[in-house]
């Protein structure tokens, strides 16, 4: 037992409180009846403290991953397992250089502000500056942005939010979207500690109606048209529906699913202390076509894991955040039906994408941790 209890803490380089010390042994594995039956009671005898009150304070923890199986058993069919899926994960892609500039020739900037909407515009230069802040950094920001694919199916998009008319966009996030497949490669974005802020007393306040930045008019457009009226950013509204083409190389039970929500890739809890800027969350260059049990189970879960370590990490004299990058794997479920209606009939569907994944870095630690999960994964 103390053997075990060692490893733990190892891992955890410290515990900066009780609730960080039962999640280090909740991530391993036998740690969960571990803690159960060996710490558990003592805790609430009042007989385990964290002794060292300034290592408590200054420690930023480290994430636990937890340990995979080397033996990999076989993939049963209809089967979402964790430990299975490890025989099927997406295939390794090649990083691209840095190739985008941050100009308006080589990518788009978009921007919302409440009563007008959403505004496709050319960048500023002080803009420009602002959007690198969508990117980790720990002294200089980035000379350019990266790009997921080579080709010039994906255009980089800086996403600003404005309260008022008259002042400057602030930076919410940055999205490559991926016009092929009608969904975002990745979107990158800031997590910020809103210790001094209050949080907004409904969250149904930010859930307004999903509305593409490349508006409908009133009549039908052909796609040239609406392409060089939105500066070949049109992005694909859709909703939940059936996949109306499937591509299940995989065979589990997930690929067949129905889509059952637009998965958050910046979500809505990590701006829910502004108004405008989580309601600007509610865009097609934040979704990906998701499964409802995943959306609302794992996909959420690493969500609130996410808030907890920016809790966790402040202090007296900082307030504590973290940057990331979300994004979709190249592999597809299928597609769903596009919901723009274009003359012709020549808008094309939405990807539904197969995995997705999630990267963090702590500027303060200069650590990172990510999570990479099956798109209608229902337990992990």
């Amino acid at each position: 037992d103390a053997t075990f209890f060692i490893q733990a803490r190892k891992k955890a380089k410290c515990f900066t409180n009780m609730a960080h010390l039962k999640g280090v042994f909740t991530e391993l594995p036998n740690g969960k009846q571990f803690f159960k039956e060996k710490i558990s009671l003592e805790i609430e005898m009042g007989m385990v403290c964290i002794s060292n009150e300034q290592l408590r304070r200054s420690c930023a923890p480290e994430l636990i991953k937890p340990v995979i199986p080397r033996t990999k058993p076989k993939l049963s069919r209809g089967s979402t397992e964790i430990a299975e899926c490890n025989l099927t994960m997406p295939k390794i892609r090649t990083v691209q250089e840095l190739q985008r500039g941050f100009n308006s020739n080589d990518m788009r900037f978009v921007t919302f502000a409440p009563k007008i909407g959403w505004n496709i515009h050319n960048g500023s230069a002080a803009e420009m500056e602002k959007c690198k802040e969508a990117f980790p950094y720990v002294k200089n920001k980035l000379a350019a942005p990266p790009r997921a694919v080579p080709d010039t199916t994906s255009l980089g998009v800086c996403v600003f939010v404005r309260s008022k008319s008259e002042e400057a966009g602030q930076n919410l996030m940055y999205s490559e979207y991926n016009t092929a497949r009608g969904i975002p490669n990745f979107v990158a974005f800031k997590v910020s500690d809103f210790m001094n802020k209050d949080k907004l007393e409904k969250a149904d306040v930010c859930r307004v109606s999903w509305k593409p930045v490349c508006s409908n008019y009133k009549k039908l457009e052909t796609f040239e048209q609406i392409q060089a009226r939105c500066h070949h950013l049109v992005d694909r509204p859709f909703h939940p529906d059936a996949l109306s083409f499937h591509t299940c190389d995989l065979e589990d039970v997930t690929c067949r699913l129905d889509v059952g929500t637009r998965g958050h890739m910046l979500p809505v809890s990590f701006n829910s202390w502004d108004e405008v800027r989580c309601k600007a969350t509610m865009t097609y260059l934040n979704a990906f076509p998701s499964r409802s049990e995943f959306d609302g189970g794992p996909w959420s879960s690493r969500e609130k894991a996410v808030l907890n370590y920016v809790r966790m990490t402040r202090s007296k004299d900082r307030a504590s955040s973290v940057w990331m990058v979300v994004g979709v794997s190249t592999e597809t479920d299928g597609n769903l039906k596009c919901s723009r209606a274009l003359l012709g009939n020549t808008m094309q569907n939405v990807d539904v994408p197969k995995y997705v994944w999630s990267a963090m870095f702590d500027p303060i630690t200069k650590k990172a941790t990510g999570w990479i999960c099956r798109n209608g994964l229902t337990d992990g």
